[in-house]
Parts: C-alpha cells; sequence; structure tokens
C-alpha cells in the first residue's frame, strides 16, 4: 500500500522512458518536476534504483533538496526556474527524458528543451492545465511526448507493472512512509501541512 495510484502511475511513466534505448542510458540527463510529490517521489526512486545517475529533480521548496538527493537526484532546482525565460521554440538541448507531475507553463518550458528523440511523460497538472507549445520539438526534434493513464490502464498490462514494482523498480532508498490509525485520520488532517512529503498509509 506505500505505492498506492502515485506508485502505480509512476511506475508506468518510467516504462515509457525506457522505450526509447537507443536515446536513453544510465548516463543521459533526466528531469523529474514535482519531485516531492508522490508521482514524483516514487519516480526519481525507481529511476535510481534502475541505475540512472543523472537525474534532476524539482521542487517548489529548496529545503527539500536533501530529500531528493537521498532518493537519487544528482540535481535539485527549484521549480520557478525552470520557467524564469520566455518560452522559445527551440532551446538548448538539455534533457533526454522528463517524467512531468506538473504540467501547464512548466511542460510549456520543457519541450523546447528536449534533445533528439526524447521523451517526456506527462502525468500530471500541478501547475495548469494548459499547454500552449508549437510543433517544432516534436518535428525537428521528433521528441515524443506520452500521456500517462492510470485509470484505465490495461488489464493484461497492469500485472507487468505490479511484477516491475516488485522487483526491478523497488526503491533502494523509499520515499517516506508513515503509517496511522483509521481513527487518527482527524487528527491527521489537522496537522498536515502543504510542505509535507510523507506517505501514508492507514490501518484500519
Amino acid at each position: 500500500m506505500q505505492y498506492g495510484t502515485a506508485g502505480f502511475t509512476a511506475a508506468i511513466a518510467v516504462t515509457k522512458l525506457l522505450r526509447q534505448p537507443a536515446t536513453i542510458d544510465h548516463h543521459t540527463p533526466l528531469l523529474v518536476t514535482g519531485a516531492t510529490g508522490g508521482v514524483g517521489s516514487f519516480a526519481l526512486s525507481f529511476l535510481a534504483k534502475l541505475g540512472f545517475d543523472q537525474i534532476t529533480a524539482t521542487t517548489r521548496d529548496l529545503t527539500q533538496s536533501a530529500y531528493l538527493t537521498q532518493l537519487g537526484a544528482a540535481h535539485v532546482l527549484a521549480t520557478d526556474q525552470l520557467t524564469v525565460q520566455p518560452t522559445k521554440l527551440l532551446a538548448h538541448q538539455t534533457y533526454t527524458g522528463v517524467i512531468d507531475t506538473l504540467g501547464g507553463p512548466v511542460l510549456e518550458h520543457l519541450l523546447p528543451l528536449m534533445h533528439q528523440d526524447g521523451v517526456v511523460a506527462a502525468c500530471g497538472n500541478a501547475a495548469g492545465i494548459q499547454l500552449n507549445t508549437s510543433v517544432l520539438p516534436f518535428i525537428l526534434r521528433g521528441v515524443t511526448l506520452y500521456g500517462i493513464d492510470s485509470v484505465y490502464y490495461p488489464r493484461k498490462d497492469r500485472k507487468e507493472i505490479w511484477q516491475l514494482l516488485a522487483t526491478n523498480f523497488k526503491p533502494v532508498n523509499w520515499p517516506t512512509t508513515e503509517t496511522v490509525a483509521f481513527n487518527q485520520l482527524a487528527t491527521l488532517f489537522n496537522e498536515a501541512t502543504p510542505q509535507t512529503t510523507s506517505r501514508t498509509v492507514i490501518q484500519y
């Protein structure tokens, strides 16, 4: 139950990146946005378990940098750093693979930064649902944009994902998890803050 929907979604996103073996190896630059969130933290830990060593993670709160480094990030950026410059149609090729949990203007700024034949797995909209972009990253650099939908993921493929979660993807360093009793939920909700990064398993 530590994985939950977030871990399952992150695993699907990682499999999309792994489908591009010609351009993605263990030393290519990857990016995980919103990495302190559920999907982001699991994606980061899965990629680290697989041996990727050039992962950049973004967060709104740089005080969480040590936590993200523990999960496997080689570099940590403030999310605002991705959107501080005006959007270009094409920019310096920076990332080969991206797992984006934010969407909106963050994804808009990321697409022009993708390497030739790069892959973006979009699985969230915490920064917004609108996407203003151009076709140039797709037709001049061959970028692939995957949408990740865990709700209607085919039954025939779910077994494969859960098998990966039990084996190849199983983290060395897990995202922080706490277990609370069902009758403690009211107290937990009252004490929770927007900066909370831990996963919570409810024990009934």
